[in-house]
């Protein structure tokens, strides 16, 4: 309940996916996990493996930012 105000998070899930740099943890991906929160079996981007894949071959991730959907964070 510390971490989710330092990078603005407002939804759950909310997902950010962070790279180690010698500079510290930098943002790479904010949004959803994919493009259907509804039902798994009609997801047809997961936008969460595509950048950790991005990253672990060392590319761009194409898409860096969606909108999170899901139920607001309550303190």
């Amino acid at each position: 309940q510390k971490i989710y105000p330092q990078y603005g998070a407002t939804k759950t899930p909310h997902v950010y996916l962070l790279q180690k740099t010698a500079k510290g943890n930098v943002v790479k991906y904010i949004g959803a996990i994919d493009d259907n929160y509804q039902d798994a079996k009609a997801v047809t981007t997961k936008y969460v493996e595509k950048a950790v894949d991005a990253l672990l071959a060392g590319k761009q991730i194409e898409q860096t930012e969606t909108r999170a959907i899901g139920c607001s964070i309550k303190v």
